[in-house]
């Protein structure tokens, strides 16, 4: 170790005040930094570690990545320098008292509330290290600071791989720590800790280190929770060997035995932090911090019970009070015992609360139910008319599971649609947020809503954890929260749950037939109830591909239960969709479409999606207009946030030549799901239809600006720009298009300098003609993207072919593609005089009509 610096002189700009610590990391001193007038820690590296390139070249990029953090539980590291030969760190100068000596020096023991706060803001700190990609490595009481203010601090993350490992401990990894660590704080003499064994996790113990990761800090963490709550290490041998042998292969003392008037919850959360085997424990520090933070929630003002605690213990003075509220406990099990059941104990005198473990339905359930309660709840200050339930967030990381995090965001939104007087953004908007932070202020800007439901979804084995908080869009401030765990295998019940925990709470509100809607169950088997979900997985994907996979999934499902009706109704919208994609022709997919939406109306005939689908294969295939819009008003009557109703209803007026009323519907629909690509799409195309085209062009543009890759809104803008004969821009938004459903862009590319030197050289006319060619040339070669015959129909009727377009019309009449009901487009205009269109439009049963209305 090179010799240290004098009190009085200057390292760079520090000056240095006093020696506060010493040990296997360097020499610690106080020091003031001149330039800034502020204390600094000054950590000096030991000369062996100095000298190591290697091992310097590893510590400081890790310690780089340290000093980003900028988190209130971290102390800040400032810089690593070095001056006159001496390698230092600049680190945030920590005044107060270690955790350890907070817990040994308080006179009476401290309120768990209180412990459970600190230990709460030291998770939230290492899950911000986690999420940096650092692992502490050597978490312990007394790395952790209480500041004289009362605040939280973790100390040396980033440092820990620098300290020597011991060779009882060492593998081919041996630059990691496993040894001591020092701590710097005012009121220690030397500020030297020796010996942190009893806090490693049993991969490091067994020097795995290249298995170390962030759940080794989550072990850590759960040895510093023990011993905070039992005054007792979890650990603890005759010797470091000793204890490594316990840390390895010996659980330790029963929490319960030890601190008997705990709550089982925390009994729960000590245990899962350890467990032996890293996939065994909580697989993110974030989720503890949750239910820490959920934990305190309860205890300080928690839910009322049935049975009074007249005694609480002399473990904790004063907790009585502060516990008597009670706390609702969500684990399947309480820790260390073999119970499926989950209860509460709170000592000899207290009293045992068993709460049966439901499905993941039940959780949807009382999620419903607590959103109506703090909608509807007499002492109210405001009502919430507005709500948006962000995608579910897969905490744990597996894609096999990623159905079900999206599968009951689903759910929810679509339960919560059916109840009265409330607003639900549908899933089109919301998931335009997936995988992003959600900023509640910023959700509710951009889809006009009071409130969010944000929800984390956490996998341990075959039970689930569910974390929802309800959150004021325009304060930010939390109005509901929850956390439940529930089993895989008990999913069956959701709908009758809602039904019934919703009506429990809204009883004077929902009305007989609304209670009678509700409380239907759809599916008792599990099984078929995850096959939905997957099914419901692929279809939202829509790809071709996935829908097909999706139509596998709803089948399966069918096979489970044959009486599901939701799978009916996932089977029609898949074929329903199939014909848009070109992926199957009209003549097979809508009759397969028809009857799955009949078998699930037979089931159950208040399901909005069956009814929307069945009038969409009654316009679209049947051109059985009358039923058709029966449908539809009794899908929006079943569900008026039902969004798809809503766009696929303003279409079929459209189609009708009801503009005010296609216009007055799509805008509905755009409120309801105001980030969905296709009906901001189809809302641009309406505009464009009356004319509007500035407006209508704009609207594309803003459309184009959500998803630039997505084809429809570039072709629609291409019409609107045709309508205004700007047919250069139009041009170069085909161009876009054609690459963006897979045409090679030097094809693309040279197709749009075809259309403009058409247009430059002929005028409109020339444009017109170089769009047929390429298009009949898509239509022989049968690519993917050859122009289906309507649209081929209108360039022909351009440049006054009338005899082709016809040709086109009746092929596409006699294939019932859905693009025949176009026929009031305005670029069809030059064939309305030929008889043969309007016996056309008589076959098909349009409204007979001398102009058009429709641009494309």
């Amino acid at each position: 170790m090179a010799k240290g610096p004098k009190i009085g002189s200057l390292l760079n700009q520090y000056r240095i005040v006093d020696q506060i610590g010493a040990g296997g990391m360097g020499e610690v001193y106080l020091a003031e930094d001149t330039k800034l007038g502020r204390k600094v820690a000054l950590k000096l590296l030991p000369e062996e570690v100095a000298k190591d390139q290697n091992r310097m070249f590893r510590f400081e990029q890790e310690a780089r990545v340290a000093a980003s953090l900028n988190h209130p539980s971290i102390a800040h590291i400032y810089e690593i320098a070095e001056s006159g030969g001496i390698h230092f760190i600049a680190m945030e100068f920590v005044d107060g008292q270690t955790f350890s000596q907070f817990l040994s020096k308080t006179k009476t023991k401290p309120e768990l509330a209180k412990i459970l706060k600190f230990l709460q803001h030291v998770a939230e700190g290492i899950a911000k290290a986690h999420a940096a990609g650092i692992v502490h490595r050597d978490l312990k009481p007394d790395n952790l600071m209480i500041t004289r203010d009362g605040h939280v601090k973790i100390l040396d993350f980033g440092l820990a791989k620098l300290v020597a490992t011991p060779a009882w401990v060492q593998d081919d990894d041996a630059d990691s720590s496993m040894a001591a660590t020092e701590i710097f704080t005012r009121g220690t003499s030397s500020g030297t800790i020796l010996g942190t064994t009893g806090y490693m996790s049993p991969e490091q113990a067994r020097g795995r280190n290249s298995k170390v990761d962030s759940r080794s800090d989550i072990f850590s963490f759960g040895c510093i929770l023990y011993e905070a709550v039992t005054g007792q290490r979890a650990f603890k041998g005759e010797d470091a060997v000793d204890t490594l042998i316990k840390v390895v292969s010996e659980a330790p003392p029963q929490l319960a035995d030890l601190a008997p008037n705990i709550p089982a919850d925390l009994q729960r959360i000590v245990h899962l932090c350890l467990a032996k085997d890293p996939e065994e424990r909580y697989q993110s520090i974030k989720d503890v911090a949750i239910e820490l933070k959920e934990l305190r929630r309860h205890l300080n003002s928690g839910s009322e019970y049935d049975d009074p605690i007249t005694e609480f213990g002399e473990d904790y003075p004063g907790m009585e009070s502060a516990v008597r509220t009670g706390f609702r406990s969500r684990s399947p099990k309480t820790a260390g015992d073999g119970e499926a059941a989950t209860t509460l104990d709170f000592g000899r005198r207290g009293y045992k609360r068993f709460i049966p473990v439901a499905a993941v339905f039940i959780v949807l359930s009382a999620v419903i139910a607590g959103i109506w309660w703090a909608f509807y709840r007499p002492a109210a200050v405001s009502r919430i008319e507005s709500i948006a339930v962000m995608p579910f967030v897969n905490a744990t990381g597996n894609e096999e599971i990623e159905y079900l995090s999206d599968g009951m965001t689903e759910s929810l939104i679509n339960s919560l649609s059916k109840l009265p007087e409330l607003s639900v953004k549908a899933r089109g908007s919301v998931f335009r947020f997936k995988g992003r932070d959600i900023d509640p202020k910023k959700v509710g800007s951009d889809l006009d809503v009071q409130a969010v439901i944000n929800a984390r979804l956490l996998q341990r084995g075959d039970v689930f954890t569910l974390s929802l908080d309800l959150v004021d869009t325009e304060s930010g401030n939390q109005i509901w929260g929850e956390i439940y765990e529930r089993k895989m295998s008990e999913l069956a019940s959701l709908d009758h749950d809602i039904a019934r925990s919703v009506s429990v709470r809204l009883r004077e509100r929902l009305t007989g037939a609304d209670v009678q809607r509700l409380a239907k169950p759809q599916t008792e088997d599990p099984a078929a109830y995850q096959l939905y979900l997957k099914g419901r997985f692929h279809w939202n994907k829509r790809t071709v591909p996935d829908i097909e996979k999706s139509l596998e999934y709803f089948q399966m499902a069918i096979e489970k239960d044959p009486a599901y009706a939701l799978a009916y109704a996932g089977l029609a919208d898949a074929q329903v969709v199939l014909p848009a994609y070109l992926a199957t022709a009209s003549h097979e997919a809508y009759p397969r479409a028809r009857e799955a939406a009949r078998r699930a109306l037979d089931i159950d005939d208040t399901l909005a999606e069956a009814h929307a689908t069945m009038a969409a294969v009654l316009h679209e295939y049947d051109w059985d207009f009358s039923g058709s819009e029966k449908e539809f008003k009794r899908a929006i009557e079943l569900n008026p946030n039902y969004a798809t109703a809503h766009h696929w209803y303003a279409e079929y007026l459209l189609n009708m030549g009801r503009y005010d009323e296609a216009l007055a519907e799509i805008k509905l629909a755009q409120t309801l799901d105001p980030l969905s690509l296709i009906i901001n799409t189809a809302v641009g195309t309406f505009l464009t239809a009356r004319g509007e085209y500035a407006t209508a062009v704009a609207q594309l543009k803003k459309t184009i600006e959500m998803d630039p890759n997505f084809a429809r809104a570039h072709f629609r803008l291409a019409n609107a720009y045709e309508s205004q004969e700007l047919f250069e821009e139009a041009a170069g938004e085909y161009e876009k298009q054609a690459i963006l459903v897979g045409r090679p862009p030097a094809e693309a590319i040279a197709e749009r300098r075809k259309l403009i030197e058409g247009f430059k050289s002929s005028g409109a006319r020339g444009y017109w003609r170089k769009l047929i060619e390429s298009g009949e040339k898509r239509l022989a070669q049968k690519a993917p993207d050859a122009p289906p015959p309507l649209i081929l129909a209108t360039y022909y009727a351009q440049i006054g072919n009338t005899n082709r377009a016809i040709e086109l019309l009746e092929k596409s009449y006699a294939q019932r593609e859905p693009g025949v009901l176009r026929l009031n487009l305005r670029t069809l205009d030059p064939l309305r005089p030929d008889p043969r269109f309007q016996d056309l439009k008589k076959r098909i049963g349009l409204p007979q009509y001398d102009d058009g209305i429709l641009p494309l």
